[in-house]
């Protein structure tokens, strides 16, 4: 078929070059129109004569070829895109076109029914049974799903006409709009064909039913075996199993036919006469009505070879001669195929043996049902993708009084705007039963509690998959000044990736170490996790959560009845070991004092800090001032980092400040005090030793915060940050010379460092009644001093993170002596002890299959044991166990923070009178993301349908 469209529209780029390739015989959907008005027609048309499977097959066969021209159309599109872009012209063009508003036909108003009664759309009831072929889920809903692709279609008809009315259309807008909407077609097109192999399935099968009590004679369906139709329970089975039209993959030869003739017959002739029959037995060709009913009027005119003996002459069936019709035409147009025929309509209507053929009332009432229940499903699943995804965004649902204007109504009515279907809803309401739209409040708490319910079930069920699992909890006070509980617990996947999940954000009522270790189990109970398979836990520093004697990690030992290893957070201590370490030498608080100082002054002044900014930005690799974060010591590393890089930038402001008489006293005063500090040489000292010794840490913290990180590779990691800091600290060298360097850049700033280091570090003499020989006192030089202050602040770090490190493999000393490669299966019964009981492996089988992923791994490297492990572990399942036990110990408390952060967007100052439900379902969607954008809405909806009797029904 070829286009009908034309193609002359300018000589400027435009989508009609898509159109132009369908020229040479590939047709768009949208062309489609006119087959489906002929299909409807015949399906309509069908039912009463009994053959809906007939039409059925001639759908499905159209159908098809709409989906693979769908496929092609998609693939053009793609391609003229691709074309454009090569070309990139240097203007884009604008569109000068308006889209009409959608028009929508409302449907006719459902009949009301009391308040909590369920509305159906038509009907409540059917009274056909299961087995039934036809019943309204079957091929009505084929019907219902043919209405919708006819829809699709007129929506191509109103981009096309939007887009040949249009003076300059936008190339770009349009064939989105196209792909779309191509791309919609394509897939109810493939659902259409599913639907019908299923009702043809059924048919098929039920045609097999044949009941041979019934039936006084047994008949055959070749009718060429069949003989005569002479009882009506012989006809009914015939009508059941319809016309015999084998499809070979090719008929026998007549080899009377003379040469060069047409000699076989052909399975397309059954498209054209749905009436026609082949006998295989004696290859030749039947009328199936006329054999149902030979006794009708005017036989005494009709062709015996059509009823008993069959024909034959495939030379003659299509043509006897130039301009004169074959037998098949003058057969089905004869006057005594039009009498079987109409015996055939009246045997029909006499009988009614399916009352759904029948009853047209009953047929268009199930065929409209089956529509409704398509669009609403389709509605509520798009409500619960919005939720969906302005959840998982962190996003504010409802407006500050109006709930109108908050983004959840308002993206609906974005997407009314370009969706027809969303659109009716909308436009439809006084029509809804009860007038509902699903967009109050109260329906969005729903949505998002059957959303968070479902996410929550995943992570259940992969810990419950697991077998093992740890939990972690922190708390935090959120913007209503009320603390929030996080829990979240780790586990490893079936494929060995160990992972983290928020399971609740609960309001925390008691900060006791018993009141948090309650909470946290009744989280657990609640979600129904099994506290036997709870292996470690993990919190922070707080006396409340840490303590031996009355913290949370006691008393959730004493609430599940057995010891529960508790590991501490290690970024947590890592923080911890900072600030001691920083808080051990004045330098170095002096120091952030003066960053503090900086960063207040310029920022509490735009016309202080715009000047900086210019500077700063001038300057390669410059970083803008940084806050110092309070709990995150770590995080202090780019507030040294920033000043460090724009140092004479800043100096360069502060000197333009201060001299400027312009600005105020106060300021300027402000301003060459805190340059006068910058430019002390204790500042340049600390803040070049600090630089490197705080970024060191803060690698480490980083690293540790990984979720994927285990606690062997951590302790490694700790043990070489220690290693690095103690040959720092072990070599004098190293610290002389940042001293000395800081003495250069001093020189460059015009400082005299001997000098200045005197007037500040000058040692007072000692009275004679203290000291009798004062000049034997030791006095310390500029490198002295400075080395012993640097060395106090590592002998700290040093010290506190082994002490810590010692407390983080205590609990875990079986795993780090037996895991840690070399592999010692020596340590296999102190490891088995870690098991929960459930859990617990034999020690000597334990102990023989590590012994064996011993020899599977000659590296010695941590990861090659646990892909050796997970490669192996149908055959060293309990080495395996082992190997995931130490997987699923945490390191920190980090996913906790993370969703601390998170909580600060989803409940932020204007959010405070949230409910705790919306709270922790919301915090979920938002912090599990990649589960979020699995959930399968159109089983959600179902689901939604079903929690209580609806006015508006969906199946």
């Amino acid at each position: 078929m070829q286009c009908p469209i034309e193609t002359k529209f300018g000589t400027h780029t435009n989508p009609y070059r898509i159109l132009n390739r369908f020229e040479s015989g590939r047709r768009p959907a949208t062309l489609m129109v006119a087959s489906f008005a002929y299909d409807v027609g015949c399906f309509e048309a069908a039912f009463p004569l009994g053959i809906p499977c007939i039409t059925m097959l001639t759908f499905s066969r159209e159908l098809g070829s709409i989906s693979h021209h769908c496929s092609i159309y998609l693939f053009t599109v793609a391609d003229v895109v691709h074309e454009m872009e090569s070309e990139a012209p240097s203007t884009s063009t604008q569109m000068v076109t308006t889209v009409p508003p959608l028009e929508t036909t409302p449907s006719s108003p459902p009949e009301t029914c009391d308040r909590g009664e369920q509305s159906p759309a038509v009907s409540t009831e059917s009274d056909h049974s299961d087995n039934d072929p036809f019943r309204s889920d079957g091929w009505t809903d084929c019907v219902a799903g043919l209405s919708r692709i006819a829809q699709l279609t007129d929506e191509c008809k109103r981009i096309l006409n939007d887009v040949k009315q249009a003076d300059i259309p936008n190339v770009e807008f349009w064939m989105v709009e196209a792909r779309e909407t191509v791309s919609c077609i394509q897939e109810e097109c493939s659902q259409f064909l599913g639907t019908t192999d299923d009702v043809l399935q059924l048919v098929e099968a039920d045609k097999r039913q044949v009941h041979q009590g019934d039936m006084e004679t047994s008949i055959e369906h070749d009718p060429g075996l069949r003989g005569h139709v002479t009882e009506d329970n012989q006809r009914d089975y015939l009508i059941q199993l319809g016309p015999c039209q084998p499809k070979l993959h090719c008929f026998p030869t007549n080899q009377q036919t003379p040469h060069g003739k047409h000699n076989r017959f052909s399975s397309k002739w059954f498209a054209e006469y749905p009436h026609l029959e082949y006998s295989i037995t004696k290859d030749a060709a039947f009328c199936f009505v006329c054999c149902l009913f030979k006794k009708s009027i005017s036989k005494e005119k009709a062709d015996p070879a059509w009823v008993d003996l069959g024909v034959r002459t495939w030379h003659k069936m299509k043509s006897l001669g130039k301009d004169k019709h074959g037998r098949l035409a003058k057969h089905f147009a004869s006057e005594c195929h039009r009498a079987s025929l109409s015996a055939y309509c009246s045997y029909l209507n006499k009988n009614r043996h399916i009352d759904v053929q029948l009853d047209k009332a009953t047929r268009n009432a199930r065929i409209q049902e089956a529509e409704d229940l398509a669009y609403n499903r389709e509605v509520i699943s798009m409500l619960l993708d919005v939720s969906r995804t302005l959840a998982r965004q962190s996003l504010p649902f409802r407006g500050a009084g109006d709930d109108k204007d908050g983004n959840y109504h308002q993206i609906v009515q974005l997407l009314g705007r370009h969706v027809p279907i969303l659109s009716r809803w909308l436009c439809d309401e006084r029509m809804n039963p009860y007038r509902v739209t699903y967009l109050s409040p109260q329906s969005q708490n729903e949505l998002i509690s059957l959303l968070e319910a479902e996410l929550r079930q995943r992570v259940v069920d992969e810990v419950n998959a697991a077998g093992m699992f740890a939990i972690m909890a922190d708390t935090t006070p959120d913007e209503s000044h009320t603390d929030q509980l996080s829990v979240v617990v780790r586990y490893v996947t079936e494929s060995g990736k160990p992972v983290e999940r928020l399971l609740a954000v609960n309001k925390s009522l008691d900060k006791t170490g018993k009141g948090q270790a309650g909470e946290i189990v009744s989280a657990m109970d609640k979600l129904g996790l099994n506290t036997a398979e709870l292996c470690y836990q993990s919190y922070d520093f707080a006396a409340a959560m840490s303590g031996k004697f009355n913290g949370a990690q006691k008393e959730l030992s004493d609430i599940v009845g057995r010891k529960i290893p508790y590991i501490p957070c290690q970024a947590h201590r890592c923080n911890t070991v900072i600030e001691h370490s920083c808080n051990s030498s004045t330098l170095v608080c002096a120091m952030f004092d003066i960053i503090q100082e900086l960063y207040v002054f310029f920022t509490s002044s735009t016309k202080r800090f715009q000047p900086l900014k210019e500077q700063v930005q001038a300057v390669e690799k410059s970083l803008m001032l940084r806050n110092l974060s309070k709990t995150r010591w770590s995080a202090r590393a780019e507030s040294i980092q920033a000043v460090w890089n724009s140092f004479e930038a800043i100096v360069s402001v502060l000197d333009h400040i201060g001299g400027n008489p312009d600005i105020d006293k106060m300021t300027q005063t402000k301003a060459s005090g805190l340059k006068k500090k910058m430019l002390d040489l204790d500042f340049l000292a600390t803040i070049m030793f600090m630089k490197n010794i705080m970024y060191k840490s803060k690698h480490l913290v980083e690293k540790l915060q990984e979720v994927d990180l285990n606690v062997l590779d951590a302790a490694v990691l700790v043990e070489a940050t220690m290693k690095v800091l103690s040959q720092i600290r072990g070599n004098d060298q190293t610290i002389t010379d940042v001293v000395e360097a800081s003495c250069q850049f001093a020189r460059k700033l015009g400082i005299d460092p001997e000098q200045q280091f005197s007037c500040h570090h000058r040692k007072r003499r000692v009275p004679r009644r203290l000291d009798d020989r004062p000049d034997t006192d030791v006095r310390l030089n500029l490198h002295t001093f400075y080395g012993q202050q640097f060395k106090e602040v590592l002998d700290v770090h040093i010290t506190r993170m082994r002490e810590h490190l010692v407390q983080f493999q205590d609990p875990l000393k079986p795993l780090f002596s037996c895991l840690q490669p070399p592999i010692d299966s020596s340590e296999a019964p102190s490891i088995a002890a870690l098991f929960p009981p459930a859990h617990t492996p034999d020690p000597s089988a334990l102990m023989a299959e590590l012994q064996v992923l011993a020899e599977l791994c000659p590296q010695n490297d941590l990861s090659e044991v646990i892909a050796k492990s997970e490669a192996n572990k149908d055959a060293l399942r309990l080495a395996n166990r082992a190997i995931r036990l130490m997987l699923t110990a945490p390191v920190t408390v980090a996913s906790n923070e993370r969703t601390f952060s998170r909580l600060k967007f989803v409940k932020n100052v204007l959010r405070t009178s949230m409910t705790d439900a919306r709270l922790c379902g919301l915090m979920l969607l938002a912090c599990e993301k990649d589960l979020a954008d699995q959930i399968d809405i159109g089983k959600l909806a179902k689901k939604w349908s079903q929690l209580k009797k609806r006015r508006v029904r969906l199946q």
